[in-house]
């Protein structure tokens, strides 16, 4: 922790190191890190892009699995024009209609075109046609063909495939020098903390033959890593592709649930207890494995445990903060209301992250610590989504250029919302955090402590140069 810290300003006075970093101006988490500024950019190229829809003819049809199927929501949403935030650096399609678009005319208008998709679950067949995204194009030219889509259960059900030519417009993040980047300090349950945020680029570690990004360092002189894949700056598919064996894949796939069952709120935890709609307590006992947990385990178990690098793990605990809003309508119980999780109100209403467990059931420890649950069997977790927004990142904004991101959709250790409408919520993040049912199947990026005692053989803590553990 000493070399972390005189990193930050090259001294080898650590108390001066620690002063500075104490008398850095307060940190606006309203704003991401670095504050970012987007231009857009309209390509000369036209690419061809498909989309696959429910055909129109299964809406009302009675078919089994089409009961959520619309005339709105099985034909594309194309728009007229459309608007660009450069503080977001999302487009938004304006002037949309849910159209047929091979009955357009390109030639003599301008079209635009998001995105479609059939999506199924364990209630049907339903399909989005288009809605806020970073994949805009401007189309040229519109083919169709009529195919067979076949869904998670084997049903097979008539779909329609458009292909779709057109100029794609994007977007290019430039860096505002007024960005904060650097070590900042908050209190944890331990003491003085010290975390990571923006662009830094002196926080690489190399451990156990993987790559991590330093989080912080925990009041207690632990050091909180971020899995970063086998090979310096890793990115996107590349975190999960690079994983030296099949433990965090869910069906022979790179991805996996949070928890499989999504229709109680006990399922937005680690744990979770009785899904009877008892008591709070009774709901969120930490007595049955999440599905996320089970390959967490896994995964430490083989290449940490096994490898012989559990006596450098220090046990310094993950949040899964299942406090309940103080202005949420549900109690984190009953099914009939939305409950919303104070880590909800924290990133999406406050921007005031706390890096404190409110409740010691959901600070999630082995059994050897002297603080939290002790209901881990391994030291691993998730980032929560407080050191998420620490790091620099805001709900709803896109950042690629914060040390934490993920640039593909990964799982956060923080519950955000249970509705009868959308069920179980836990925090995701990509490159834009927001909050999914439990059941999506997206990526894991391992969270672990090494001990405060922990030296280094090696390294400045740069990419070329990570420290080395020795």
């Amino acid at each position: 922790k000493d070399a972390i810290l005189a990193n930050e300003y090259q001294t080898t006075d650590i108390e001066l190191a620690k002063e500075k970093i104490a008398n850095k101006q307060a940190v606006d988490f309203s704003k991401t890190a670095p504050i970012i500024d987007w231009e857009e950019s309209h390509a000369s190229k036209t690419i061809t892009v498909t989309a696959t829809l429910p055909d129109p003819s299964l809406v009302n049809s009675g078919i089994e699995g089409t009961e959520n199927l619309t005339v709105q929501n099985v034909l594309p949403r194309i728009g007229t024009g459309y608007t660009f935030n450069s503080e977001t650096g999302f487009y938004t399609l304006t002037g949309t209609q849910n159209v047929d678009p091979t009955t357009l005319d390109y030639e003599n208008n301008n079209y635009y075109f998001m995105w479609a998709r059939i999506y199924d679950s364990d209630n049907g067949l339903f399909a989005n046609s288009g809605y806020m995204n970073n994949g805009l194009r401007k189309i040229s030219h519109v083919t169709k063909a009529i195919g067979t889509y076949t869904s998670s259960n084997g049903n097979k059900y008539k779909a329609i495939t458009y292909t779709i030519t057109g100029y794609p417009y994007s977007q290019k993040e430039i860096e505002n020098d007024k960005s904060d980047k650097g070590i900042y300090q908050m209190n944890d349950e331990y003491g003085t903390s010290y975390y990571y945020r923006g662009s830094v680029n002196n926080n690489y570690v190399l451990f156990g033959g993987h790559y991590w990004r330093i989080i912080r360092v925990n009041g207690d002189g632990s050091i909180r890593l971020l899995y970063a894949g086998i090979k310096k700056d890793a990115q996107g598919e590349e975190l999960f592709s690079t994983l030296t064996d099949n433990s965090l894949c869910y069906k022979n796939k790179r991805y996996v649930p949070f928890n499989i069952n999504n229709n109680n709120p006990a399922y937005v935890g680690y744990m979770y207890g009785n899904t009877l709609n008892s008591s709070y307590i009774e709901t969120h006992a930490n007595e049955v494995d999440s599905t996320i947990k089970k390959y967490l385990d896994s995964w430490y178990r083989q290449n940490i445990e096994e490898k012989g690098y559990s006596k450098y793990i220090a046990d310094s605990g993950f949040c899964n903060d299942r406090s309940i809003s103080v202005d949420s309508e549900g109690n984190g119980v009953t099914t009939d209301k939305t409950t919303r999780y104070a880590g909800h109100k924290r990133f999406v209403t406050l921007k005031s992250p706390t890096l404190i467990c409110p409740n010691i059931n959901d600070l999630f420890t082995t059994s050897s610590s002297m603080k939290g649950n002790k209901k881990l069997l391994y030291p691993v977790g998730l980032m929560s989504v407080d050191e998420l927004s620490m790091s620099g990142h805001v709900i709803d904004v896109m950042n690629s250029l914060s040390f934490s991101s993920s640039r593909i959709s990964t799982w956060l250790m923080s519950p955000s919302f249970w509705s009868v409408a959308s069920e179980s919520n836990v925090f995701e993040t990509s490159f834009v955090p927001g909050a999914y049912n439990v059941n999506g199947e997206y990526g894991v990026r391992p969270v672990i402590n090494l001990k405060a005692d922990t030296e280094i053989s090696s390294g400045i803590g740069t990419a070329n140069e990570p420290f080395v553990v020795k």
